[in-house]
């Protein structure tokens, strides 16, 4: 059958924009629209960088991928340093209850006989309107291969929206909505996809510094491919993931030190694949996936990390390292506030 995550819960075309750190919301579930406390909350709401003020390096292990410089007291500027050497400009601007985000990658190579280049441009809108949060995205881009033969040349266009607001229903207190349509072209071939996904939750107090998320969702996809070739008949998949669900437990073990806990389950209601000959389907599979994760309060900054669930355990032999692994099953990310 087909993945059935490849459905794109929440427009993943904005987390290329701005912030690297997701190791708190990879462990409390993936979705940063459930934790409007944390500042991945950027990537799908850029208005939201009103409420932050940081420096972030991320992808500490060996060295660093990105570093975010976030800052401004009623005005936010923000500028992001990223390890890719074709960016020329990412940046942040907010004022209030909006916010807007800018990048522009460009590349290019001359070696006397074929020329080489790769551009994307992207920009996101978000604007908190009273009723709802709202962020708004495009992203494009393309690749020219340098062959006289534009057959090998790339390129593709990202449309997105997310939603979030308050929205009391049985024991759910928020809702989310995300939308986004794909489209590219890679030579003859082409390429479209369109994905929805609707989200409720809410979280509970169940104790002294414990945070406990549950989310219940439905998802959809739709991509359809042709190879270009003369003849070339439409494949075409369709995904429905219906429930979805997200359960998160972020804890204290100390006022120094948190635990934090995300474990998603999404069921494949529908999945199918049409190839313009044969037609297939299935369903009523599903995908488990848990994640466990650890943070750090140094006073000056905090340290968040994925964590080893070999830690809860055999806690005393991570901690000593004898046990012949790291702590940490990955990054990490450094984030100082004021």
């Amino acid at each position: 059958m087909n993945n059935p995550t490849k459905v794109i819960f929440f427009s993943l075309f904005l987390t290329s924009l701005v912030l690297g750190s997701d190791e708190r919301i990879n462990a409390l579930g993936g979705n940063a629209g459930f934790w409007p406390d944390d500042d991945q909350n950027i990537n799908i709401f850029p208005a939201t960088l009103n409420n932050f003020q940081l420096a972030q390096v991320s992808g500490v292990k060996n060295g660093a991928e990105k570093a975010v410089f976030l800052f401004g007291d009623k005005t936010k500027y923000g500028f992001v340093l990223d390890g890719d050497e074709s960016q020329l400009i990412n940046m942040m601007w907010g004022n209030g209850k909006m916010g807007v985000q800018l990048a522009f990658d460009n590349s290019s190579n001359d070696n006397g006989t074929d020329k080489t280049g790769t551009s994307a441009i992207s920009a996101a809108f978000g604007q908190d309107m009273g009723f709802a949060e709202l962020g708004v995205g495009f992203v494009t881009e393309s690749d020219d291969s340098g062959t006289k033969d534009a057959g090998d040349d790339k390129s593709d266009m990202t449309i997105g929206v997310n939603l979030r607001r308050a929205q009391s229903l049985w024991v759910f207190e928020g809702l989310l909505l995300g939308f986004d349509m794909v489209t590219g072209t890679n030579g003859d071939a082409t390429s479209s996809q369109m994905a929805l996904g609707l989200d409720l939750y809410n979280h509970w107090d169940i104790g002294d510094g414990t945070d406990l998320l549950f989310a219940l969702g439905f998802g959809f996809e739709t991509e359809t491919t042709n190879s270009g070739q003369t003849g070339a008949k439409d494949n075409v998949m369709t995904n429905i993931l219906l429930p979805k669900y997200t359960l998160g437990v972020e804890t204290n073990i100390t006022d120094w030190a948190v635990a934090r806990a995300g474990v998603t389950n999404n069921h494949a209601l529908s999945s199918s694949n049409d190839d313009g000959t044969t037609a297939t389907s299935t369903g009523g599979t599903a995908e488990f996936d848990a994640v466990f994760g650890i943070g750090f309060n140094y006073g000056g900054f905090t340290l968040d990390m994925e964590l080893d669930p070999g830690f809860y355990t055999d806690p005393v032999s991570h901690i000593t390292g004898h046990n012949g692994s790291s702590l940490g099953s990955g990054k990490a990310t450094i984030t100082y506030n004021w």
